[in-house]
């Protein structure tokens, strides 16, 4: 688990601790599978984020070290930036006067409220009905599985310091429990960042504190065409303008539950392998705030598709023999291209088919199963034989692994040349 810490800042301000801040986190590459680590290995990470304005109690932090950084912003008293009021609940937007002629729609809680227009989010009470208000600089809500952030339009565009914490980790790879966050290539650690809106769409940037400017100055505007923010993730917007105070909602699940430590990175460079973040299987799991902090836990699942076993197949000069249940057509290609990427089809001498039950995708009935292997082997030149009597059918015959064996593509037959023990 993973602890965000976003904190308010004064711009204009240098951070000689952390020069790549505004790094795009995207620096995935390849490395070659070796680290003895179990096949599809998946590995949860806990993660908490805290929201802050500490005003001029961040700039004090903006050059000592991360550690210290956490220590400070966890007791840093209230500052004025603190006190900003915050917007109405939905309480007393439901309870409030009819709404003028001008607002979009009339609260969900009215049963004689309009449909809301096709393509436009649904009114703000309407997301909010049932959902628990939490107030912090921030106000959150939140309902089942579903966070949102309320923006108020002077929301938008404020610096706040964003520093990650390790709530848990796996034991290696320097991923433990407790740590602060530190950068990798760029991703990951405290940044500075800012929420814009971009029409209908709410970005959440990681804005540029190596070089800065006096703002409206021709250096200022050098400054921003030169270096740019990094986009660290981005959301549409959830609901309507509330009718009092004019704040939107974004949902807090599609800009937290990302990779925005860069653990993926970190684990691909440890253990060799492409670890990657399952967004799927990931979850917020508390949200909590004071008058100062809003804290948001998420829970990240990562996984590896990777072969880097002590027991990995070994192909060479051998016939593979596969079979599937199930898998539609474009899966089975992806095992395949794996198993290619990994360099377990440079060097076989036969591929062996066995039967495909169930590997049809209605959807796209082209190309089918059958075709997408005998692609893969005309590309390699492997002699290729199919409809063997093996897989997950009731005459299932044993294939000795092992033994010496023979395939004929022209006639369509794999020979067992000697015994094996099954």
């Amino acid at each position: 688990m993973t602890r965000w810490q976003i904190l308010g800042k004064q711009p204009g301000l240098a951070n000689p601790d952390y020069p790549n801040a505004h790094t795009d986190n995207a620096l995935l590459g390849s490395y070659p599978a070796r680290h003895p680590v179990p096949l599809h290995q998946r590995l949860m990470v806990k993660s908490s984020i805290r929201l802050r304005y500490a005003g001029v109690a961040v700039a004090m932090l903006v050059g000592v070290a991360a550690l210290q950084g956490c220590a400070a912003l966890g007791t840093a008293p209230s500052t004025g930036a603190s006190t900003t009021s915050l917007p109405p609940s939905s309480a007393q937007v439901a309870s409030s006067p009819a709404a003028p002629a001008s607002a979009v729609s009339a609260p969900a809680s009215r049963p004689t409220a309009p449909a809301t227009p096709a393509g436009k989010p649904p009114p703000f009470a309407e997301v909010t009905k049932d959902a628990q208000r939490i107030d912090g600089p921030l106000p959150m809500w939140r309902k089942d599985e579903k966070v949102w952030i309320e923006l108020a339009p002077a929301a938008f565009d404020q610096p706040l310091l964003m520093s990650p914490k390790l709530k848990s980790g796996i034991g290696e790879a320097s991923i433990f429990g407790g740590l602060m966050a530190s950068p990798v290539g760029g991703a990951g650690g405290p940044q500075v960042i800012a929420f814009k809106r971009v029409h209908n769409q709410v970005q959440m940037l990681a804005l540029n504190l190596d070089v800065t400017a006096a703002a409206g100055t021709p250096q200022a505007r050098a400054v921003e065409a030169a270096f740019s923010p990094s986009l660290l993730g981005s959301a549409a917007v959830a609901s309507q303008p509330d009718p009092q105070s004019g704040a939107v909602l974004v949902e807090a699940n599609g800009l937290f539950l990302s990779d925005l430590l860069g653990l993926g990175m970190r684990l691909q460079r440890s253990f060799r392998q492409g670890y990657s973040l399952d967004a799927r299987n990931s979850a917020i799991m508390s949200v909590r705030a004071t008058p100062q902090a809003m804290v948001i836990e998420t829970r990240n699942h990562y996984y590896t598709a990777s072969l880097a076993t002590p027991w990995e197949v070994d192909t060479r000069d051998a016939i593979l023999l596969i079979e599937e249940v199930g898998e539609p057509p474009y899966r089975i290609d992806r095992m395949l291209r794996q198993l290619l990427a990994a360099g377990k089809l440079a060097h076989l001498a036969g591929l062996g088919v066995g039967q495909l039950v169930g590997c049809e995708d209605a959807r796209y009935p082209e190309p089918g199963a059958l075709e997408v292997i005998g692609e893969v082997a005309r590309a390699l030149s492997l002699p290729l034989v199919v409809d063997l009597p093996f897989g997950h059918v009731k005459h299932n015959r044993a294939w000795p692994e092992g033994a010496r064996a023979t395939i004929d593509a022209d006639r369509g037959e794999v020979r067992i040349l000697e015994r094996g023990v099954v």
